[in-house]
């Protein structure tokens, strides 16, 4: 995979929320606050399902013998 393909990581993809949330100065309090939570929720469905990929591309790896190690899984998924 290109970089240009790569998939957004839970964290990454929270971090550019909560930054674009900090930056927008027409928000009230509150409205930041509901925004960050659901980012927050938000992030930790993107984790979960990542999990998921993570773990079913492991066991087709296993089977394949496509990648001789996570961290070759990682780079080539998510750098």
């Amino acid at each position: 995979m290109d970089k240009e393909n790569k998939e957004q990581t839970a964290v990454e993809q929270f971090v550019k929320r909560v930054e674009s949330i900090s930056n927008n100065r027409t928000l009230t309090k509150q409205e930041s606050i509901q925004l960050y939570n659901q980012a927050i929720e938000q992030a930790k469905e993107m984790e979960k399902a990542q999990k998921a990929t993570t773990w079913n591309n492991a066991i087709d790896a296993e089977l394949k013998n496509k990648w001789e190690s996570f961290e070759q899984f990682h780079n080539e998924t998510y750098e």
